[in-house]
């Protein structure tokens, strides 16, 4: 009979997919929005969302924040996609709820889809990755 081993355990798989899951709603509900601010409020807190994900994927939220931001203060950031992408993430989430930032709803929201897809690509490679069938033997 079949086992399940995984370096993730449930609790990290669930909340993972439930972000990408509260991401793309908050996304949806950005689309429909008339209002700019709400447009990049709702942005901004998919994008935000979209990287909880990934870090769920990846382990403890709290210990993937303290190394991406280790890694950031040591230099690594030009040698890891990974490190890369949650720090321009983080960089979209305060230029879209930067008053200044004057872009308009349809590239606020292709940001945010950019962001939200290559995040559930990282996410669901990750789980994949991670989770695997071993048979028990006789």
């Amino acid at each position: 009979m079949p086992f399940e081993f995984s370096i993730l355990d449930e609790f990290m798989k669930s909340w993972a997919l439930r972000y990408l899951r509260e991401a793309e709603a908050d996304l949806s509900l950005a689309k429909e929005c008339d209002s700019i601010e709400l447009v990049k409020e709702l942005s901004a807190i998919s994008m935000r969302k979209a990287q909880l994900a990934i870090q769920y994927a990846f382990g403890d939220p709290n210990i993937m924040e303290y190394i991406f931001e280790e890694a950031l203060v040591k230099g690594f950031l030009k040698k890891e996609p990974l490190i890369r992408l949650m720090e321009k993430i983080n960089i979209l989430v305060k230029k879209t709820v930067d008053p200044q930032f004057t872009a308009g709803k349809d590239k606020i929201l292709v940001l945010a889809e950019k962001t939200l897809e290559a995040s559930s690509a990282i996410v669901k490679e990750a789980l994949k990755r991670f989770s695997f069938i071993k048979s028990e033997k006789n």
